[in-house]
C-alpha cells in the first residue's frame, strides 16, 4: 500500500517525467516525421516547416506544427483516417505565446478532428499566394 501511495504521489504531483518541451522554427526531418506520423499528413505531402512546439512535459502532450504547402485541397494532406468534411467551416486562430504561430487573431478555414485513442487537433488553413499556409493544434485528453 505505501509503494502505491507513493507512486501516486509522484503521478499527481508531477513529479515523473514524461517528456521534453521543444521549440523550434527550423523542425529537423525526425521532429517533421513525428508530426506526420501523428497528425496522419501524407508522406508524399511537400511541406516547407515554419515552426513546431511540443509541450511533452505534462501527462497529456500537446503539438503545435505550422507549415507551408503548394496543395490547394486538404483531402490532399492527409490519410484516409481524417474526415476533411470537417473541416469546411470557419476556424479562429487565437493569439498565444508562440510568435511564429501567429502575432494576430486569423480567421482561417477548418475545424477540428477527433482522432484514434482519446485525441484530437484543430486544423486551419490560410491562402496565401497561391500556396497554403497550415496550422495545426494536436492534443492528447
Amino acid at each position: 500500500m505505501k509503494k502505491i501511495l507513493i507512486i501516486l504521489t509522484f503521478i499527481f504531483t508531477g513529479c515523473l517525467p514524461f517528456g521534453e518541451d521543444i521549440e523550434t522554427e527550423k523542425p529537423t526531418e525526425k521532429q517533421v516525421k513525428y508530426c506526420r506520423a501523428e497528425m496522419f499528413l501524407l508522406d508524399s505531402l511537400q511541406i516547407e516547416p515554419i515552426g513546431l512546439k511540443i509541450r511533452g512535459s505534462g501527462i497529456d502532450k500537446a503539438i503545435w506544427f505550422k507549415f507551408k504547402t503548394d496543395r490547394n485541397d486538404p483531402n490532399n494532406f492527409f490519410t484516409k483516417q481524417i474526415n476533411t468534411s470537417e473541416l469546411n467551416s470557419t476556424f479562429l486562430l487565437h493569439k498565444n505565446n508562440i510568435k511564429w504561430w501567429s502575432s494576430v487573431d486569423r480567421i482561417l478555414t477548418g475545424g477540428s478532428v477527433s482522432l484514434p485513442h482519446g485525441k484530437f487537433m484543430s486544423v486551419g488553413i490560410e491562402k496565401k499566394n497561391g500556396s497554403n499556409i497550415v496550422y495545426i493544434m494536436w492534443n492528447e485528453t
